[in-house]
C-alpha cells in the first residue's frame, strides 16, 4: 500500500495562533503517471488566505518526508515499489 501525505505551510515569526480560520485554501493532488518504480504527482496551487507569502510544499511517503520546501506544483517520486 502506498500512502502519500501532502501539506503546505510557511514558518511564521508570529507565534500567536490564528484562530480566524484556515490559513491555506484547499488544493487537489493528482497522479499523472505511474510506473513500477516511480509516480508523477501534480497538484493545484494552494492559496495563502492571510497574506501573499508564497506557499511551500512537503511530500510524505508512509509518514516519512521525501521532499521539502517545494515551490513547484509537480514532483516525480522515484524508487518506489
Amino acid at each position: 500500500m502506498l500512502t502519500l501525505t501532502f501539506y503546505a505551510c510557511k514558518k511564521s515569526a508570529n507565534l500567536t495562533p490564528d484562530l480566524s480560520g484556515n490559513r491555506l485554501g484547499g488544493f487537489n493532488v493528482f497522479v499523472t503517471e505511474r510506473t513500477a518504480s516511480a509516480v508523477s504527482l501534480k497538484w493545484s496551487r494552494a492559496i495563502n488566505n492571510n497574506n501573499s507569502d508564497s506557499v511551500r510544499y512537503n511530500i510524505l511517503l508512509n509518514g516519512n518526508q521525501v521532499a521539502s520546501n517545494l515551490s513547484d506544483t509537480n514532483y516525480v517520486l522515484n524508487g518506489i515499489t
